[in-house]
């Protein structure tokens, strides 16, 4: 074995270790910093031509009242309730994740793990959460 081949393949092997690692490092990224240009308004979602809904609030939060058509898949629930989000999404369209209120940070916690999962997808947050569904006229 010549120097160039074995210099070759030890860059080969460093790449081969180092992608298991790109989906984690994305994530402390998404985790780091708000990712606002990855949110919109009730009125923008609703306007998108094939949405699937997800609400990440908790189970009680979501049997009391949610978006007609939206799955629960809360970061609480995540394994349990996985199966059941991908059961009734359908690829192609818009995944849009939405909580509680404008404090609530598990829509974002829930659109970076579908993020990690799917990263084809476009995956949404809503700004304002549930409140500002109810609070509009």
């Amino acid at each position: 074995m010549d120097i160039q081949h074995s210099v070759f393949s030890w860059r080969r092997l460093g790449l081969l270790l180092l992608l298991p690692l790109i989906p984690a490092v994305a994530g402390m990224m998404w985790q780091g910093k708000p990712d606002t240009a990855r949110e919109m308004t009730w009125e923008e979602a609703q306007a998108l031509p094939k949405v699937q809904w997800v609400d990440a609030r908790s189970r009680k939060e979501y049997e009391q009242g949610h978006k007609e058509g939206a799955v629960l898949l809360n970061a609480e629930e995540w394994d349990a309730l996985l199966p059941g989000f991908l059961d009734s999404w359908e690829p192609g369209g818009t995944i849009v994740v939405y909580c509680a209120s404008p404090s609530c940070g598990n829509s974002h916690e829930v659109a970076r793990r579908l993020a990690e999962a799917m990263p084809e997808e476009t995956i949404l947050v809503v700004k304002g959460g549930w409140e500002a569904e109810k609070a509009a006229p």
